[in-house]
C-alpha cells in the first residue's frame, strides 16, 4: 500500500462519500420515476375500469328497457289476436240468453275452441301427443295405471288433460294414464 498524505486521504474519503451519495440519489430518482410511472398506469387502469363499468351499466339498462318493450309488444300482439275470440264468446253468450238451441250453441262453442287453438298455435303453442305413445316422464305426468289389451305396457292409454309445448319448452305436461 502506498503512503497517502493525510489531507489527500481526507479528500479521497470525501470524494468516495460524495460519489456514493450521488449514486444513492440517482437510484432514489430512478425509483421515484418508476413509482410515478406505475402510479400513472394505475390511475389509467382505474379510469378504464370505471369507464367499462359505466358502459356495462348503460348496456344493462338499455337491454332491460328493450326487454320490457319487447314483452309489452308481444303481449299486445297476443291480446290483439285473442280479441276476436272474446267477441265470439260474447256473441255466443248473447245467443244463449236469447234462447238459441243447444245444438247451435254447441256448434258456436266448438268454432270458438277451434279459433282459440288457432291463435295459440300461431304463437307456437303445440299439443303434446300422448295416447298410443310410449310414456315419457319429460312429456307426460302419470296420474295412474290401468290394465289394457289395446296398448302395450308402458304406453299412454288415456289422456286426462292435454299437455302443451312452446317451441322446445314444455309449458304443461300431458296428464295421462299408462297401460300395464
Amino acid at each position: 500500500m502506498t503512503d497517502v498524505p493525510a489531507e489527500d486521504y481526507d479528500d479521497l474519503i470525501t470524494d468516495a462519500a460524495l460519489e456514493e451519495e450521488e449514486e444513492e440519489y440517482e437510484a432514489e430518482e430512478e425509483i421515484n420515476d418508476e413509482f410515478e410511472e406505475l402510479r400513472a398506469k394505475l390511475q389509467e387502469a382505474e379510469q378504464h375500469a370505471l369507464r367499462t363499468l359505466a358502459e356495462f351499466q348503460t348496456f344493462r339498462r338499455r337491454v332491460h328497457q328493450e326487454k320490457e318493450e319487447l314483452r309489452k309488444t308481444a303481449s299486445e300482439e297476443v291480446i290483439f289476436r285473442l280479441l276476436p275470440v272474446l267477441d265470439n264468446f260474447e256473441r255466443t253468450t248473447q245467443a244463449a240468453q236469447q234462447g238459441a238451441s243447444f245444438e247451435s250453441l254447441l256448434e258456436g262453442v266448438q268454432l270458438i275452441e277451434k279459433q282459440f287453438k288457432a291463435v295459440l298455435g300461431s304463437q307456437g303453442l303445440m299439443p303434446i301427443p300422448s295416447v298410443g305413445q310410449p310414456f315419457d316422464e319429460n312429456l307426460h305426468e302419470a296420474i295412474g295405471t290401468e290394465a289394457s289389451t289395446e296398448y302395450a305396457s308402458g304406453t299412454v292409454s288415456m289422456e286426462i288433460e292435454p299437455g302443451y309445448k312452446l317451441g322446445d319448452k314444455i309449458i304443461r305436461p300431458a296428464r295421462v294414464r299408462v297401460a300395464q
